[in-house]
């Protein structure tokens, strides 16, 4: 059984990483095309669309968590779980109107910040994009993969649909579409994958899985579960997904394009830092459920040092090649500074940590606790991005969102030291030898220029990615830190 765990996680984890790198370079390679085609304004017009039409998700009220949970308790019955994913199929379909609710109230708060750039295409494609929230009841089947521990099988579907998205928007792009061609192009990748659940579902468990039913119980706990994790989950999102919005609303939809692309570097390596944050706090809330506190302090300690290290080796090579990686990919006048580059940093260590933090303290029941600081720092954020996108210009969404994040994060400093008595000092002074460091990297970088070519950027983010990664393994691991790579190495080697 062990094993048979650990091949799980072993090629969920695989085929994630493969789904980042693949998904990944399709953008890179489709991006510059689809601008070319549409033109700046289409694009930024689409980003806008993709941000308000994520808002109607938040009309799930958070059960998605609360389904996972439940799913996760009755995965070895498999009568049980029929029973289950026919109940869950049927609350997704009782709140369907809900989505149509949140749909109509965002479309007339979109039409005014779209202002001017609203016309019948743009309404047309709002409406488009939105229908795709008609295939998440089938869903259903998703949460029973990721909560039986084939996600894999989620990871290879969703790759495949990110590159259908991609080449049926070049395509439309191509055929000058403009953003009508790109809304369809979602919609298409959308039904793509819901047709697949849809298709997996009806095999393993018969077309009858389809057949919605009411189990009151099962619909208490998915609606308790999901009650808190919403008002989290909605209040860190929100302030971020407004930022496209403010942009359009002070300066123009073309103005989106450099603020996105700027971004795309940082929001791979986001993605790699939330996935290594998320595959490491599950064992250590084991150890506090089994009354190991002192283990449990010792890793924290060690995990926290080691996630800020993994995040500072890779984002102090981003900081440094950021501009002429933007400016290679997609032109200088869509690359933003040096400054940018650090606000973008900043925020997505601190965006990681977040995460990190917010699983072990829900994990240890603590979950409710943190309501009212995410909600705090959702109307902080918005307030701020709206006087710094004006002050500052297109960094000032970024810097809100870290100034936000920062503040969450003193105040989960403060819940460490009342649950786990671990006081901040200790904390602070783990982490704080490889800001040093990284420091001093980057004061390094300010006496060499970076080339503007794919192989000049590639050379100079290769070889300030090895040179931090090597000094932080002298420099700031301890001699037990050590020890224990050297041994999981040999193991891998083995």
């Amino acid at each position: 059984m062990q094993k048979s765990r650990f091949g799980h996680s072993l090629l969920n984890v695989s085929t994630s990483f493969l789904k980042i790198i693949f998904v990944s370079l399709i953008g890179f390679v489709a991006t510059p095309i689809i601008v070319k085609h549409i033109g700046d304004e289409n694009f930024g017009l689409y980003r806008l669309l993709s941000d308000w039409v994520t808002f109607i998700g938040l009309a799930e009220f958070g059960i998605g968590g609360g389904v996972l949970v439940l799913l996760s308790k009755n995965i070895k019955e498999e009568s049980k779980t029929k029973n289950l994913l026919q109940t869950i199929f049927g609350v997704y379909l009782r709140i369907l109107p809900l989505y149509l609710l949140a749909a109509v109230i965002i479309y007339f708060l979109l039409i005014g910040v779209a202002g001017e750039h609203s016309s019948s295409t743009f309404n047309w494609s709002f409406w488009i994009m939105s229908s795709t929230y008609l295939f998440i009841p089938f869903g259903a089947y998703r949460s029973y993969l990721e909560a039986s521990q084939r996600t894999s099988t989620v990871n290879l579907v969703s790759t495949t649909q990110m590159f259908l998205l991609n080449i049926l928007a070049i395509t439309f792009a191509y055929l000058n579409f403009d953003l009508l061609g790109q809304a369809i192009a979602l919609f298409a990748s959308v039904a793509f994958f819901y047709v697949t659940m849809i298709f997996l579902g009806t095999k393993e468990f018969g077309f009858n899985l389809w057949s919605p039913r009411r189990d009151v119980n099962a619909e208490k706990e998915i609606w308790g579960q999901g009650r808190h994790n919403f008002f989290v989950v909605s209040s860190m999102n929100i302030g971020l997904l407004a930022d496209s919005a403010i942009v359009t609303m002070f300066y123009s939809a073309k103005e989106v394009v450099p603020f996105f692309v700027s971004q795309r570097l940082g929001n791979l390596i986001l993605q790699k830092l939330q996935g290594a944050g998320v595959s490491i706090w599950a064992s250590l809330v084991n150890l506090w459920h089994e009354d190991r506190a002192d283990d449990f302090r010792e890793n924290f300690l060690q995990a926290n040092k080691l996630l800020t290290i993994f995040s500072l080796v890779l984002l102090v090579p981003m900081i440094i090649v950021n501009e002429k990686f933007v400016s290679v990919w997609m032109g200088a006048s869509n690359a933003l500074d040096l400054t940018f580059a650090v606000a973008l940093a900043l925020f997505i260590w601190t965006n990681a940590m977040n995460v990190f933090w917010r699983h072990i303290l829900a994990g240890t029941g603590h979950l409710e606790q943190q309501v009212k600081p995410y909600i705090i720092s959702g109307i902080c954020n918005i307030i701020m991005t709206l006087i710094f996108t004006k002050a500052f210009g297109l960094v000032g969404p970024i810097l809100a969102s870290s100034l936000a994040l920062l503040g969450l994060m003193l105040w989960k400093l403060r819940l460490f030291s009342t649950h786990y008595q671990l006081s901040t000092l200790k904390i602070l002074k783990e982490v704080a030898p490889a800001f040093t460091l990284s420091g001093l990297v980057l004061f390094l970088s300010r006496f060499y220029s970076v080339p503007e070519s794919w192989l000049g950027v590639g050379t100079i983010f290769c070889i300030n990615l090895l040179a931090l990664g090597v000094l932080s393994f002298l420099l700031l691991f301890n001699k037990t830190e050590k020890e224990m790579w050297f041994s999981r190495i040999k193991r891998l080697r083995k």
